[in-house]
């Protein structure tokens, strides 16, 4: 029987200092490892994955005086080494690891933006950025000319490094070569790439009528020093209605997705469930917390924030969770989603980021009972220059039984009046915009 599905992890990847090629190694490989475990065929790291190996200079700080040496001289001198990594990890774990870019100094000198695919049988193939940003231009870096096709279990696959998704000339080229799977590392630093990658991302999906699987670079290594870079973004997969798959945890997520054939047409891939991880711990990209769990619904859907097991004091004389209560598991619910985004309280609140409740709407559903497991969820729906707006979901066994809508305002407590919500912290909160 021919096999007609494939299983992807895509990497929700911390930007963090890397202080030894070591280090940054077996943070990637604890990633592959966990994926290869819950049975992922293929993995994707973002767009210039390494970049946190700047933390490794030692000889000087990394400012945004020295950044384009830094990228020209110190970055390349670990590409042959991260691709070797890679190499061992796909044969070790028997995975294709799709590792992300990186950068490196071609043959003819130039500086490139490389993505590299290892695959279990020791192969390397790899794809340079076509279309460059602004910024890597001022770098002196060089696009390049050439598309990679490739075969990924039942998939003919293609990859395109973040700003190249926008493109859909390069997508048309990929399908009439065949092409079902587009693989999309990214980076993007501001509210107008999130959207910019997220938007061509279910374009080109819907259009070609394929799967695109984006991963994304999120956090902060502090450098430059002078001018740190907040990553952000979140991890999809759009298939080909234009449906998202996006992971709020720091983690991977793992999707199965499959072909169809009928009569010599081709119809669109259609998700048929996933499994993903619960975050726990505060390092986004860390693959050591929380537990994995088959997923339920039937168009893969993602697995809760956090559970709250429902106390003895809890509940009422009817033995019914106590109404003001809900309030208490969404407030919980605020301070571990802003976790899974990058933003641990205690960070939020140092960066001038102390939100307070304006608004709060409860719809109830069913009631919930002492010693109940409670699966809690959160949505951001809407990011203003204050505010911010999410949807609390709180449901047992796959039902809801509440909701809580939520609107918060970022206050400046020692002039009780609210104030902008702090640029990077609005960047992380747009990046997990859902509909």
């Amino acid at each position: 029987m021919t096999k007609a599905s494939l299983k992807v992890a895509t990497i929700q990847f911390e930007l963090r200092p890397e202080r030894t090629l070591q280090q940054y190694l077996d943070h990637v490989e604890r990633l592959v490892k966990r994926a290869a475990e819950q049975k992922a065929e293929l993995v994707l790291f973002p767009e210039l994955a390494s970049t946190g190996l700047l933390g490794a200079v030692a000889d000087h700080e990394v400012t945004t005086a020295t950044i384009t040496s830094d990228y020209w001289k110190f970055l390349p001198e670990f590409t042959d080494d991260l691709v070797e990594g890679m190499r061992r990890m796909a044969r070790d774990y028997n995975i294709v690891v799709a590792g992300g870019s990186h950068n490196r100094v071609a043959e003819d000198g130039s500086l490139r933006n490389t993505a590299f695919i290892a695959h279990p049988d020791g192969r390397i193939e790899s794809q340079d950025k076509i279309h460059l940003t602004p910024q890597e231009h001022a770098l002196g870096a060089r696009g390049g000319d050439e598309l990679l096709v490739t075969k990924i279990g039942p998939f003919t696959v293609g990859l395109l490094i973040c700003a190249d998704i926008q493109f859909p000339e390069l997508s048309r080229y990929l399908v009439h070569k065949g092409v079902d799977l587009i693989l999309c590392p990214s980076l993007t630093w501001n509210r107008r790439g999130v959207h910019r990658v997220r938007t061509g991302c279910q374009a080109r999906a819907i259009e070609n009528q394929l799967y695109v699987v984006m991963s994304p670079l999120f956090g902060t290594s502090g450098i430059p020093t002078d001018s740190p870079m907040f990553a952000v973004g979140k991890a999809l997969i759009a298939g080909a209605r234009g449906q998202n798959s996006r992971s709020q945890r720091r983690d991977s997520g793992h999707h199965r997705i499959s072909r169809r054939r009928s009569a010599g047409r081709r119809f669109g891939p259609r998700p048929v469930g996933c499994l993903t991880c619960k975050a726990r711990s505060t390092r986004p990209g860390t693959a050591e917390a929380g537990s994995v769990r088959k997923a339920a619904g039937r168009n893969g859907r993602l697995m809760s924030l956090y559970q709250h097991r429902v106390r003895n004091h809890e509940v009422d004389s009817q033995g019914f969770l106590f109404n003001s209560r809900y309030l208490e598991v969404a407030d919980v619910a605020m301070t571990e989603f802003f976790r899974s985004i990058g933003w641990p309280y205690p960070k939020l609140v140092a960066e001038g980021t102390d939100p307070s409740v304006v608004s709060a709407v409860l719809s109830f559903k069913s009631p919930a009972y002492f010693d109940d497991i409670l699966d809690v969820d959160v949505k951001c729906r809407n990011v203003g220059n204050s505010s911010f707006k999410i949807d609390v979901s709180i449901a047992r066994g796959g039902t809801e039984v509440a909701n809580v809508e939520l609107v918060y305002v970022n206050v400046d407590p020692t002039q009780a009046r609210s104030r902008p919500l702090p640029e990077a912290v609005a960047m992380a909160l747009d990046g997990a915009l859902e509909g």
